[in-house]
């Protein structure tokens, strides 16, 4: 029977499996993404601005995928594979991003306000103006992230690798403090890390 239904559905059309992504059932949500991923569709950018807020895709691979402006609000995204995705102005509050990899992934503009990114590789991301109030960063690896103008009040930055990471005055801590190149990162870093 899954083989007949897994037939069917590489014959769906593109709009079907895109709501079929946004599924709360995992297998469903990832047999639609491996055909739309088939497809070319995350390459062309077809899932731009598409709303697939709770969306269960723990562990699918969106690598170079063009998904800006894409509404992944309150997703199961634990495990997901975003290397070098365009997800600049996305939403992806109150996401659970445990375990995922965004490594050099673009969210510049993108809100991850109350999203839970523990043990998250963010290295090389580019966080510039995202807002990141209220996330859970606890032993996320942002080494050599970007976060000029980024939002980080009251994030968890427990055990957070920052290390090479670029901030600018714009930059805001979790104690509503902004970024001075005067004061050493580890004085500004010390009461959150």
């Amino acid at each position: 029977m899954k083989k007949l239904r897994r037939f069917l559905t590489n014959f769906a059309p593109t709009d079907a499996l895109i709501r079929q992504m946004g599924s709360e059932s995992n297998e469903s949500a990832l047999a639609a993404a491996t055909i739309l991923h088939e497809r070319l569709c995350f390459q062309e950018g077809t899932l731009r601005h598409m709303n697939l807020a709770g969306a269960n895709l723990a562990k699918v691979t969106l690598a170079k995928a063009k998904l800006e402006g894409v509404n992944l609000q309150k997703s199961n995204l634990v495990k997901a594979y975003f290397f070098d995705a365009q997800l600049q102005g996305a939403n992806l509050s109150h996401s659970d991003l445990t375990d995922a990899n965004l490594r050099q992934a673009h969210l510049a503009e993108a809100t991850l306000a109350n999203a839970k990114l523990v043990r998250a590789n963010l290295a090389r991301i580019d966080l510039t103006d995202a807002d990141l109030t209220n996330a859970n960063l606890r032993e996320a690896n942002l080494w050599n992230a970007l976060l000029y103008g980024a939002n980080l009040t009251n994030a968890n930055l427990t055990d957070v690798n920052f290390e090479y990471a670029q901030f600018d005055s714009q930059t805001i801590f979790p104690d509503g403090r902004q970024w001075s190149a005067s004061t050493p990162l580890t004085e500004i870093l010390a009461s959150f890390t």
